[in-house]
């Protein structure tokens, strides 16, 4: 159950809170650069909590993480780009 949790957190919870942050600071237009950093890394957290609930040895979770971050903050900051660009033509 651990296993189905941890992966389901990790691979969702950055694109399903970085979605709805991005959609209402755009519509609103009340964005930052230090919300949406803030955003990024409530997200890329929130990711983590799903590594750390995964049963294994804690040697291999903190290499496994060490590996997430970096990834998960690529993956997240292309999503955020082309979200942007799609919805609102915002594009760079």
């Amino acid at each position: 159950m651990r296993w189905l949790l941890g992966t389901i957190l990790a691979v969702s919870a950055p694109l399903l809170l970085m979605t709805p942050y991005l959609m209402s600071s755009r519509s609103l237009r009340w964005w930052s650069d230090a919300t949406d950093y803030a955003a990024f890394a409530i997200a890329i957290c929130a990711g983590l909590a799903g590594i750390m609930l995964l049963p294994i040895h804690r040697f291999v979770r903190a290499a496994l993480a060490g590996l997430y971050v970096p990834a998960t903050a690529l993956l997240v900051f292309f999503y955020s780009l082309s979200l942007v660009c799609g919805l609102y033509g915002d594009c760079l």
